[in-house]
């Protein structure tokens, strides 16, 4: 496990790239947060194959981070993303999550403001509460068939979210779970739909359909 230390800091080259050392199983808590405050620039992060999970705040408040590149290799890869792993992380574009995790924590993309292109594998099962909130570049979102819960404010202030698919599987929507996505206009809810909770579509001003 990589745990939280200034040697972390000299894993970073010149250029910005963290590329992590394929000894690494564990990416430990705050290991790699707020590096900017040791006047550290990181714009690219890779983490190998080995990796099974990032823990909480690893990379919280890296507002320099761009691109973060996911290695997998016959089927092995990062299976958890914990809680408050990427958030605040505003310089953050583009992410594509691996078919290896199947689970991504609380807060994990929190504040994440410039993330316009998201990627959710099929095999994920579990999205923890306020996991995508203020993501407010996003477009479009597909939930993947595994997810049963919307958890609370899972989306909220994505104000250029146009597109959501919520699969079959979903049973429960929320409290805020959608609130501010004022861009969203046409929603399609499954036939399981069991509760909606208050406020889940809380100011979504251009919300004209729901079927």
């Amino acid at each position: 496990e990589l745990i939280s230390s200034n040697g972390n800091l000299l894993l970073i080259d010149t250029n910005g790239t963290l590329e992590l050392p394929d000894t690494v199983i564990t990416i430990g808590e705050g290991a790699f947060a707020n590096t900017a405050s040791d006047g550290i620039v990181l714009r690219k992060v890779i983490i190998p194959y080995t990796v099974k999970e990032i823990k909480q705040n690893a990379f919280n408040g890296n507002n320099t981070i761009e691109e973060v590149e996911f290695q997998t290799k016959s089927g092995k890869g990062v299976t958890k993303i914990g809680d408050f792993a990427f958030a605040n992380c505003t310089n953050l574009k583009s992410i594509v999550i691996p078919d290896t995790v199947t689970d991504i924590g609380s807060d994990a993309f929190y504040n994440c403001s410039s993330l316009s292109d998201l990627n959710i594998p099929n095999g994920v099962t579990s999205i923890g509460h306020r996991a995508f909130c203020n993501c407010e570049s996003l477009i479009e979102v597909v939930i993947p068939d595994g997810v049963t819960k919307i958890l609370n404010s899972m989306f909220s202030g994505c104000s250029n979210l146009a597109n959501v698919t919520i699969p079959a599987s979903v049973t429960s929507i929320r409290a805020y779970a959608f609130a501010g996505c004022k861009s969203l206009t046409n929603l399609t809810l499954p036939n399981k739909l069991k509760s909606i909770e208050m406020r889940s579509f809380d100011s979504c001003t251009s919300l004209v359909s729901i079927t």
